[in-house]
């Protein structure tokens, strides 16, 4: 009985000390408004490949702020939001090759939505969604520009 307690007592207090390791506040490099630019379509050729608003005719934006939600725009029309988490990740298909990642899951009413995860990269102000990050191939990549008011 006296070890089923103690294990009990290190379980709870392993599992609050792991909560402390969670992410406090997203990447501040990821918050703010952010302007879809092209998104390339994988191997297609072809003469709308890149998309852009230009060959489209459509906006887009995505918005992420400080307390973890998020909201897409279409046309300057609110076209989805919910809350998000960041994940970080590799992968090794090989042994000569490791893919390192990271992530952003989205959700809807406190559950994930099956299926919408990007995978992302920042650089500058450019921030590029790619299944290729996560060691897809032949895959698109959407790219996004910051948006300084």
């Amino acid at each position: 009985m006296r070890q089923l307690l103690g294990f009990t007592i290190c379980f709870i207090l392993m599992g609050s000390s792991c909560k402390k390791d969670e992410i406090q506040n997203p990447p501040a490099e990821l918050i703010g408004n952010w302007e879809w630019r092209y998104t390339h379509m994988g191997w297609e050729p072809g003469p709308m490949n890149p998309l852009t608003p230009e060959n489209t005719g459509n906006t887009e934006m995505m918005v992420f702020e400080q307390n973890f939600s998020w909201k897409s725009f279409v046309n300057g029309i609110p076209t989805d939001s919910g809350t998000f988490r960041i994940g970080h990740g590799s992968y090794s298909p090989s042994e000569y090759t490791t893919y390192t990642y990271d992530s952003i899951q989205y959700y809807r009413n406190g559950m994930m939505v099956k299926g919408l995860v990007d995978y992302y990269k920042i650089q500058n102000d450019t921030l590029i969604f790619s299944l290729c990050f996560r060691g897809f191939y032949g895959c698109s990549s959407k790219t996004y520009i910051k948006k300084y008011n």
